[in-house]
């Protein structure tokens, strides 16, 4: 479990290779439960955190210039992701009365968009956040 205040977990002494142990004998149990086993639940919480906690002490071992660079890539990504919707009309900028709907051709695509990219658009705002927080961490420490 996070603790909000520091950001540090249960799992900080875990080392990468406990972790990949773990993760293993988790994805062996998971493999052998029935898909509406309850167990499975409590099984794909610790598969996440124990991810998170692998991720984070990988990270540790990463030159700062490498998690950077992995940092821009990944806003990057967002932004090109992000630019892919299409903006409001003129019409709806200017708050200006129209008879129809200017935007009832983009609205349809944009909905369409954020359901397909919004387990990545997930996963690149968690991973921009940890590699935030890992460069922060490394900045406090040094000075």
């Amino acid at each position: 479990m996070a603790d909000q205040g520091t950001g540090s977990t249960a799992d900080d002494d875990l080392t990468v290779d406990q972790a990949l142990d773990e993760l293993r004998a988790i994805a062996r149990r998971l493999d052998a439960l029935p898909a509406e086993d309850a167990d499975r639940g409590g099984l794909l919480a610790r598969r996440d955190e124990l991810r998170l906690a692998a991720q984070s002490a990988a990270d540790t071992s990463r030159a700062p210039d490498n998690l950077e660079a992995e940092l821009h890539h990944l806003k990057r990504r967002l932004s090109e992701i992000d630019a892919l919707l299409i903006d409001k009309a003129w019409p709806e900028k200017k708050d200006y009365r129209w008879i129809n709907d200017p935007s009832a051709y983009s609205r349809h695509i944009n909905e369409t968009l954020i359901e397909k990219y919004e387990g990545e658009r997930e996963f690149l705002q968690g991973r921009i956040a940890q590699l935030e927080d890992s460069l922060n961490d490394r900045k406090r420490s040094n000075g």
